[in-house]
């Protein structure tokens, strides 16, 4: 190999080398390695979901709703509507989320701008006729 043969190949090697490390899932939300689509992957943890901000937590890592909008259920809103809930249906709920995979968490409009009206919650959110 010749000195300018090393000159074009060390870096695209170098590029290839970085690339390894990168994580191309453009999926809005996913941010960590165990938040998947499908559910929690291998040797990952349950998210524990004890509050009502952990629950929206756990939407906005799942792309179900965004942390904020002015015009959408967003993380803020999410919150309110599971405080505002009786105690029995937030347990519920929480319960619901803590155990749902993300797809199942999604709704109308997610996760960009998800309807605020609750007859579009996701089922984790509906508590029949309340």
């Amino acid at each position: 190999m010749r000195l300018s043969d090393c000159a074009v190949a060390g870096p695209l090697i170098a590029a290839a080398l970085a690339l390894t490390g990168c994580d191309f899932d453009d999926t809005v939300g996913l941010d960590t390695p165990c938040a998947e689509a499908s559910g929690s992957g291998l040797g990952c943890e349950p998210f524990p979901v004890e509050t009502a901000e952990d629950a929206c937590w756990k939407m906005v890592e799942c792309s179900a709703i965004p942390v904020e909008s002015s015009d959408s259920f967003d993380w803020d809103r999410c919150v309110s509507y599971l405080r505002g809930l009786e105690s029995f249906r937030q347990e519920f709920s929480l319960a619901c989320i803590e155990g749902a995979q993300c797809d199942e968490l999604k709704f109308s409009g997610s996760p960009d701008s998800p309807s605020r009206n609750p007859a579009n919650f996701p089922p984790c959110l509906q508590h029949g006729d309340q």
